[in-house]
Parts: structure tokens; C-alpha cells; sequence
């Protein structure tokens, strides 16, 4: 059975993570935050791979309207740190997925290099 996380933040949902230094606060603000299918944001990857995809797509349009897209992905970047094995491997964060996280990642430690 599925946990019920409507009408919860992220910040609610996962508060275990640590708060970076962009903060939580702006998670209250989100276009998720609150919203009735958060699975939409972590689709359950067993499922069929055109179910996960409608899903990802949906989170991700939703996010490109989010008013606080820009800290989210400050958030969740910022957790490659000490949480690298979390990071790279569920759900969607200012609507990027865990491959493009990746690439971010990637190439911001190329460009510290």
C-alpha cells in the first residue's frame, strides 16, 4: 500500500533530509506541494516504462510552472554532496530526472576541475 502524502510537502514528506543552504522554506510555495498524485514526482519504476514516462512528464510540466523551480534545483544539486547515493536516483526535482541531475552534476565538477 502506497503511504498518503497529499496535502503534504516535500519538506514534510522527506524532512530527514538536511536543509542546504538554500533552505526549505520555499517547498510550502511549490507547485507540488500539496498537490493529490505526488507519486507523479516518484513514479514507481517497476511499473510499465510508458506509465513512468506519462508520469515523469507530467511532474515535469507541472514543474516548468513552479514559481520556485530555481531553488528546488539548488536543493537537490546540492544534496550530491553528502547524500550522493540518494541524489542521482529517485524522482523528479525541478523537473529534472536523475540522469539530467546527473549531467549537471558532472559538468559542474568538470568546470571546478
Amino acid at each position: 500500500m502506497m503511504p498518503d502524502y497529499a496535502g503534504r510537502s516535500l519538506a514534510r514528506t522527506y524532512g530527514h533530509f538536511p536543509a542546504p543552504s538554500v533552505g526549505i522554506a520555499w517547498q510550502e510555495r511549490a507547485a507540488c506541494a500539496g498537490h493529490p498524485e505526488p507519486e507523479l514526482w516518484f513514479p514507481i519504476v517497476r511499473g510499465p516504462a510508458t506509465e513512468v514516462s506519462a508520469a515523469s512528464a507530467r511532474a515535469r510540466k507541472i514543474c516548468a510552472g513552479c514559481p520556485v523551480i530555481e531553488q528546488c534545483e539548488a536543493y537537490v544539486l546540492e544534496l550530491e554532496g553528502p547524500y550522493e547515493g540518494w541524489r542521482g536516483r529517485f524522482g523528479i526535482w525541478a523537473g529534472l530526472g536523475p540522469r539530467a541531475r546527473q549531467r549537471i552534476a558532472n559538468a559542474r565538477r568538470a568546470d571546478v576541475a
